[in-house]
């Protein structure tokens, strides 16, 4: 690979990996965010609601979903 080509190559993996990043970041604040409001709700009410559960069920499939991709990604570069 050329200098020229290397240096577009690396400059293509490094906006990847601040996107990758940027996602992560932005995907932690929100269920933190999410996770603390339930927690205020557990707090007033002492119990779960439907609501709540539904939330906890929501935000654990996207968690699961989000682990599998991550998993796919690795797989795709070698690890």
């Amino acid at each position: 690979m050329t200098p020229e080509a290397r240096e577009a190559y690396l400059g293509k993996i490094d906006t990847a990996c601040l996107a990758l990043e940027a996602t992560a970041v932005g995907g932690r604040l929100a269920f933190g965010a999410t996770v603390m409001e339930m927690r205020s709700i557990l707090f007033r009410h002492g119990h779960p609601d439907h609501d709540v559960e539904e939330g906890r069920y929501r935000l654990r499939a996207v968690v699961i979903r989000q682990a599998d991709a991550l998993l796919e990604l690795l797989e795709f570069i070698g690890e």
